[in-house]
């Protein structure tokens, strides 16, 4: 499998990758564990409560939405960096 390069330091990436049939995440030094946030956010099933029964529901992860609403996942992109420190 072709990975994409690894990103710069304080960057996560999401791109789709064909042979896989899924996002792949990607993250530089320092990002690991707000990669695993990210990947989460993105492919999780999100709860909900009604309202005014207060009951949970399950709702699609947010890329089963997307996909749902006639999105192709294939173009879905996603890349953020880390604010750089303010230097005084």
């Amino acid at each position: 499998m072709k990975r994409p390069p690894k990103p710069k330091p304080g960057t996560i990436d999401m791109v789709w990758v064909e042979n896989e049939h899924d996002m792949m995440y990607s993250w530089g030094d320092g990002c690991r564990a707000d990669a695993r946030f990210i990947h989460y956010v993105f492919n999780s099933e999100r709860m909900e409560q009604e309202f005014p029964s207060g009951n949970t529901i399950r709702e699609q992860s947010v890329c089963d939405e997307l996909e749902k609403r006639g999105y192709d996942l294939t173009t879905l992109k996603f890349s953020i960096k880390k604010k750089m420190p303010k230097t005084a």
